[in-house]
């Protein structure tokens, strides 16, 4: 089993088009993970749960690993790790 999480590209069922999908990250459970979907997130105070607001478009490289989440009661997107994503709730 994997130990960290990364971002995959998967395509939408039913559909032949080549660009037609979206990318969702790959937690190392093996459970898949997109724009929309609760997740359970890991800091220093605690473990929150949010909302996936964005998974690409932060650059390449050491950004690539870097998705937008959102809490509950806030109305902006707070950049995290994709390796503090501790499960899909």
């Amino acid at each position: 089993m994997k130990e960290t999480a990364e971002i995959i590209w998967v395509q939408n069922p039913d559909s032949s088009a080549f660009n037609d999908g979206g990318y969702k990250v790959k937690l190392p459970n093996g459970k898949i993970a997109g724009v929309g979907d609760q997740v359970l997130i890991k800091f220093d105070n605690g473990n929150f749960k949010g909302t996936i607001k964005q998974t690409a478009g932060f650059g390449s490289g050491p950004a690539s690993g870097i998705v937008s989440v959102i809490f509950p009661n806030k109305t902006k997107g707070r950049k995290i790790s994709i390796d503090s994503i501790l499960d899909k709730v």
